[in-house]
């Protein structure tokens, strides 16, 4: 085995350098192979801006992106421009709490076991709504729709105030 190692690094440094005449033989056959052309797909868009853009000059491109933003920006300024004022056209709208306290016809706390859709039915069933709270004690502010006159607001509580699975406590208010 060592004698053939010695005979093949004999060999080969008997063969000597390649000359430069191969050098130009191997150069100019990767010249003439050359690169393969570009595989162009149906609709390259990427490839396509890419292409539009490498003529321009840096400074034009960053004109170019400059004057984008500033149409961007006047845009969305116009569209809030008119959003709010289509906004301001609309009628406002109250919350239940923002009524003063001459609408509120009675003060009402809901017995714990009352469930949320048991309350809600209750006051479906009573015309009533609730204008504020909870309260001290978890007591809502509620008062009855349409326009009652004062003897028909005490039927309504004296009604109320017999559903015991609902209600804890009823009064009326001023």
């Amino acid at each position: 085995m060592r004698e053939e190692l010695q005979e093949t690094i004999h060999l080969n440094e008997s063969l000597g350098v390649p000359s430069s005449r191969a050098m130009e033989k191997l150069f100019a056959a990767i010249e003439a192979e050359g690169t393969p052309a570009p595989v162009r797909r149906s609709f390259d868009l990427v490839g396509r801006v890419s292409e539009f853009l490498s003529g321009f000059a840096l400074r034009t491109i960053a004109y170019a992106a400059a004057a984008a933003t500033v149409a961007f920006f006047l845009q969305s300024a116009m569209l809030t421009a008119i959003l709010m004022k289509d906004h301001s056209d609309t009628p406002n709208t109250e919350l239940a709490s923002a009524h003063t306290a001459t609408n509120i016809h009675a003060t009402i706390r809901f017995s714990p076991q009352a469930t949320s859709s048991e309350i809600i039915s209750f006051l479906n069933a009573h015309g009533a709504e609730v204008v504020v709270g909870p309260g001290r004690n978890g007591s809502f502010d509620i008062r009855f729709t349409g326009d009652p006159s004062p003897s028909e607001i005490v039927k309504n509580v004296q009604r109320m105030q017999s559903e015991t699975k609902v209600v804890e406590f009823i009064a009326t208010k001023g």
